[in-house]
């Protein structure tokens, strides 16, 4: 082959070799933070610094908003933000709160400056142990692994990536998900084969069924007044009288969970039917994808019972 010929080749094998601008782009997924997590008095608590002072923070998916404590603000030193109030929904109630500035927040490695956070009381919380709430609307710009069975979240950034890219070995469970309002998540799942709603909510120590759920899935009020009493406490402070109940199944997507054990009371949120809680988390991986309104799950020890 003539030299002219032997280049004419080259040529082609380096433009075979270039990309075309119409091939899809390979998923990426990277890890923007990596968060140990503790488990106290049933709460979920990571660490963080808000102006650079250490503090403790509840890890609350079922929480619109993010929020500093009252004690902390003052601890703190933090000043008002007299621009801004948020209300704060969850299943205990609302609350409409000034808000406070902060100069800076970090988190796992991340900062942001310059937040305004809503100041408001942890009722159900282990009192001063906590300074604050992160919530759904600083998880939404994140991909976030709840890695609860071995202490850990992480916060991810996905990019070209289809729905289904949780990163994990073994079989998984994909199912959709409803984001509602600043970034809650709601699932479809079904309790002793009847539909059910689900929210997200790490923030609560136990999974809670609403009492108007549990009628219309056939559990008789004479059957809940012979199961176990206890009671739960909403963001507002207000105390929800619960019973525990057991179910025959719960299943979400191809997941099934037979004999599970759920609180049943009267909730003040017509977003869900149910609080899938800390009990359910503790026994399961999930990953949530905001921008692709998904949720994989899997399950690794046997969550919702006693």
């Amino acid at each position: 082959m003539t030299p002219l010929r032997w280049l004419a080749v080259l040529l082609l094998a380096g433009c075979a070799a270039v990309p075309s601008p119409d091939a899809p782009r390979a998923c990426e997924v990277r890890k923007a933070a990596d968060i140990p997590v503790s488990f106290d008095h049933g709460a979920i608590s990571v660490p963080a610094s808000i102006d650079d002072k250490p503090v403790t923070l509840m890890f609350d998916t079922g929480s619109e908003a993010s929020l500093v404590t009252p004690s902390a603000m003052a601890a703190l030193r933090l000043q008002t933000d007299r621009r801004r109030r948020t209300t704060i929904r969850t299943a205990g109630g609302a609350i409409t709160t000034q808000n406070a500035l902060l100069r800076s927040f970090a988190i796992g490695g991340l900062e942001m400056l310059n937040r305004s956070v809503a100041v408001g009381p942890l009722p159900g919380a282990p009192g001063a142990a906590l300074q604050g709430l992160l919530g759904a609307d600083w998880l939404t710009d994140f991909d976030v692994e709840l890695d609860l069975p071995n202490r850990r979240i992480g916060l991810y950034r996905a990019a070209g990536c289809g729905p289904d890219h949780a990163p994990w070995p073994g079989p998984t469970v994909s199912l959709p998900a409803r984001i509602v309002g600043r970034g809650l998540v709601v699932l479809s799942a079904e309790l002793d084969g009847q539909p059910v709603s689900a929210l997200l909510d790490s923030g609560a120590n136990a999974s809670i069924l609403s009492s108007a759920a549990a009628a219309r899935i056939g559990v008789a009020a004479a059957a809940l007044a012979q199961d176990p009493s206890g009671q739960s406490v909403g963001i507002d402070g207000s105390a929800m009288p619960a019973h525990r109940h057991r179910f025959e199944r719960f299943r979400i997507g191809t997941a099934t969970y037979a004999n599970p054990v759920v609180s049943v009371a009267s909730m003040h949120t017509v977003l869900a039917d149910l609080l899938l809680g800390l009990d359910w988390l503790r026994g399961n991986r999930v990953w949530i994808s905001y921008a692709a309104h998904r949720v994989t799950l899997q399950p690794v020890g046997a969550p919702l019972a006693e």
